[in-house]
């Protein structure tokens, strides 16, 4: 299981008798530890037991998780006891609210004529419920997990050293103290040397440790993590991904009890690590990145200098529109953050003006270096 307690992609091994129990399935490991319990009224069938192939389930609470089950008693048995198994409807009351609101938004996009989805997205993600946005973000990030380190789940990619994460968690605690919105901030390390960091909806932030080897000082960490934090709580995380993958991600798991999600929300994971923010929005996240800063005590005039620093090592050129005109290193090489203009030296201008003058680092010497050192165990 990863840190958010989903089981990872593959499928898990079939059920025997002796392990449908009185309150769903439990399931063990190859080795006979234990790994989980398949509540029945959270499971569906998401293909049928036809043509010598086995049943295979999944389970509401866990997006990405798949159970085959061959033999064809225990899939009778199953019947008598998921009452609800082969439900596609919305079953809860907030999962009816969640359809509401999507037929409230096919009527304003199609039944208005008027708004195309590129221009509606911003509206789309501002009504969209916080619950719903946490559950794009888990899948996102679950699907990052698998595209660098793949079926070895986050466990094997999440940096775990004690001190630094005590360290990542002092810096998140002081800006989220700063912040008014609503948002519970998830924040994480991955062990990839590129230095990149990202945003997925409902709070999920991912920074990699390739971002922290480039950084000097621990307010131009902060200044990316603040960054980051305005595209969760100005939602622009949460439009990008509307935006990019359309209203059948999100509709059809709604109105299928979810049976359909992890198979339309495929690739968000690669979306959210590749994310290009339209300019208004990159703007913005500067700005409100600055303001938090102020507002936390922290230095915001040295918001940029890693990003510059970014942008000299990786070698980018521009055109004369601004636009990228190459990027050593691959696609995944530097941080969405310089994929728009204007020009990282113009947005340092602007940061160093709206920044309040003093403030600290953040961090104590010794946090700093624990941070730093973050990545030292992980894998151990």
């Amino acid at each position: 299981m990863d840190d958010d307690g989903a089981i990872n992609g593959d499928p898990q091994p079939a059920p025997t008798p002796d392990r449908l129990a009185g309150d769903g399935i439990h399931i063990y490991g190859a080795s006979g530890g234990f790994i989980a319990v398949w509540r029945y009224d959270d499971l569906r069938v998401v293909e049928q037991p036809v043509a010598g192939r086995p049943a295979r389930l999944r389970n509401l609470s866990q997006d990405l998780a798949r159970l085959e089950v061959a033999d064809h008693a225990i899939v009778g048995e199953l019947r008598r006891l998921a009452h609800e198994m082969h439900n596609i409807g919305a079953r809860d009351p907030v999962a009816r609210k969640h359809v509401a609101f999507w037929i409230a938004v096919m009527f304003v996009l199609f039944g208005g004529g008027w708004f195309a989805l590129a221009n509606s997205a911003p509206v789309i993600a501002a009504m969209m419920p916080i619950s719903m946005e946490e559950r794009m973000g888990r899948t996102a990030i679950e699907q990052v997990t698998l595209i660098f380190g793949g079926w070895k789940g986050s466990d094997e990619l999440t940096c775990r050293d004690e001190a630094g994460l005590r360290a990542l968690e002092a810096m998140t605690v002081r800006l989220k103290a700063a912040d008014e919105s609503e948002y519970e901030f998830k924040v994480r390390v991955l062990d990839i040397p590129i230095p990149n960091a990202f945003a997925a909806p409902g709070g999920y932030i991912v920074i990699f440790d390739g971002l922290l080897e480039l950084a000097e000082s621990p307010d131009e960490v902060a200044g990316v993590l603040a960054h980051e934090m305005t595209h969760v709580t100005h939602r622009h995380a949460t439009a990008n991904m509307v935006r990019s993958i359309g209203l059948q991600a999100f509709i059809i798991p709604l109105l299928t009890g979810g049976t359909m999600a992890s198979d339309v929300m495929t690739g968000v994971g690669q979306m959210a690590v590749q994310a290009s923010y339209t300019r208004d929005a990159e703007a913005d996240a500067d700005k409100g990145a600055v303001e938090l800063m102020n507002r936390a005590g922290l230095k915001a005039a040295s918001f940029t200098d890693l990003l510059l620093r970014i942008e000299e090592k990786y070698g980018i050129r521009r055109d004369d529109d601004g636009e990228d005109a190459e990027r050593d290193g691959g696609v995944f090489s530097i941080p969405d953050m310089l994929s728009t203009h204007p020009s990282t030296p113009d947005r340092a201008r602007v940061v160093r003006e709206a920044a309040a003058p003093g403030g600290d680092d953040g961090l104590t010497e010794e946090q700093w270096n624990a941070l730093k050192s973050i990545c030292a165990t992980t894998g151990q």
